[in-house]
């Protein structure tokens, strides 16, 4: 025998999909099973976003287990303030904070970023007098920039990622005008990709010098400057590169410290022999990450707005 399509005997009432089975019962005008079937469907829907939730909240338990750090805090428990709601659960530290699981990875990938970012200036030469070799290309940018804790803007890699498919649809008309001129998908879609790439190009290029700007900008409460040559990027006293310039690169490095008011060093002696450090260049590079802090000392904007 066939199927039966009729949607109103008790065969067609009984097959299908929840759904199918709600519409067939709403068809036939059968109101009470039609409700009974929502309630059902309702029921299974809740179900199935509380099992979703109950597997994310043992994802977030494993990816941050109880005594392990988070931010320099130690994770204590988890708040799991609704479970109707999927990824609604928090990290509890011993700080008393509670943090949303999607803040931690960011704090988590943070870290790492930094992490990274240290080793890589832990290797940059610290001699007593020329200038401080950083590195080559954006990675040494980058490197420079978490190293100062500059965290209002983005380094070039967080740019690139950021910008992904930003000029998807502004060159889409060039891809339909290279058809229009007898081009064929092919090419017409090349056209556009090499547009694209031109415009990402030089718009990645003109964030990189305002980010060097800002670089410049902060380094300069230390009387300090950032140079590329070629690629490769250089920090010198902006009065030269001798020992007596470095010296005083310091003493201006520990009138910030002090004047942020977090320690007291009279000058850069004492802030060198505080390491103890072996040259001032070292002593300076070190605390790259206090040279934020300038415009609260000295007054003026931030360095974020120099990358707008």
């Amino acid at each position: 025998m066939g199927k039966c399509h009729c949607g109103t005997c008790e065969k067609c009432l009984n097959a299908g999909s929840l759904a199918e089975r709600m519409e067939a019962a709403r068809v036939a005008g059968k109101r009470d099973e039609f409700l009974r079937l929502k309630a059902k469907m309702e029921t299974t829907r809740e179900s199935g976003v509380q099992k979703q939730h109950a597997e994310h909240v043992e994802r977030i338990k494993k990816a941050f287990p109880l005594g392990s750090s988070l931010g320099g805090r130690t994770i204590t428990g988890y708040e799991d303030i609704c479970g109707s709601m999927r990824g609604w659960v928090q990290i509890v530290t011993s700080d008393g904070g509670k943090t949303d699981s999607n803040d931690a990875y960011r704090i988590r990938a943070k870290a790492y970023a930094d992490s990274q970012a240290d080793a890589f200036m832990s290797r940059v030469r610290r001699p007593r007098s020329g200038r401080v070799k950083i590195g080559e290309y954006s990675e040494a940018l980058d490197a420079l920039v978490r190293a100062m804790r500059l965290e209002h803007v983005w380094t070039c890699e967080q740019w690139q990622h950021n910008n992904i498919g930003s000029w998807d649809e502004e060159y889409s008309h060039i891809q339909n005008e290279a058809i229009a001129d007898g081009f064929t998908d092919e090419e017409a879609e090349e056209k556009r990709i090499e547009a694209q790439h031109a415009a990402q190009s030089d718009a990645f290029d003109e964030y990189v010098e305002k980010l060097k700007r800002a670089v410049n900008y902060v380094l300069g409460f230390s009387g300090l400057e950032l140079e590329e040559v070629k690629g490769v990027y250089y920090i010198a006293p902006v009065d030269g590169t001798s020992i007596a310039a470095w010296h005083a690169a310091a003493d201006k490095m520990a009138e910030v410290i002090t004047g942020y008011g977090a320690f007291e060093y009279r000058d850069g002696q004492e802030l060198k022999d505080a390491g103890p450090y072996k040259t001032y260049s070292d002593a300076i590079l070190q605390h790259l990450h206090w040279l934020r802090h300038g415009p609260a000392v000295y007054g003026g904007g931030g360095y974020d707005f120099i990358t707008r």
